[in-house]
């Protein structure tokens, strides 16, 4: 019998209710236990297929984009990537400074040949990304 939740003394220590790991989306070879309490085996297969570091992204790249418009960010640089595919997730590290000025979104696109980063406001001066990963689900 699973169980998905514990109370002690009254007072709940454990509750897996609202938990929305499936097996689809924990890595595969992992345990965890689903909303309901039963033991659930994790079935996602992700493989590290690139690292990137020190890409520098001139001024000149940035264009005035709709992509991402209706959330604020209405310019998009095409990052060139050599052998980054369109089914690939980027994930990209801005650095510090550039992570919480608001201007970068967190949203990024891969494209045959990179990754597409967005901005609100076009920046001034070139900026380097410490680090992009890309992933890609076997």
């Amino acid at each position: 019998m699973a169980v998905n939740k514990v109370v002690y003394g009254g007072e709940t220590k454990i509750d897996l209710s609202n938990d929305t790991v499936t097996p689809d989306t924990l890595l595969d070879g992992a345990v965890a236990h689903a909303a309901d309490g039963t033991i659930i085996y994790g079935e996602f297969k992700a493989a590290m297929l690139m690292t990137v570091t020190g890409k520098s992204v001139s001024v000149s790249t940035w264009v005035s984009s709709t992509d991402q418009s209706g959330a604020g960010y209405g310019y998009r640089a095409a990052v060139t990537i050599s052998g980054v595919t369109a089914d690939m997730v980027p994930d990209v590290y801005f650095d510090a400074e550039e992570a919480v000025s608001g201007n970068f979104s967190p949203v990024v696109k891969s494209y045959n040949g990179g990754v597409y980063i967005y901005a609100q406001e076009k920046p001034t001066e070139a900026i380097t990304i410490p680090t992009i990963r890309l992933t890609k689900q076997q």
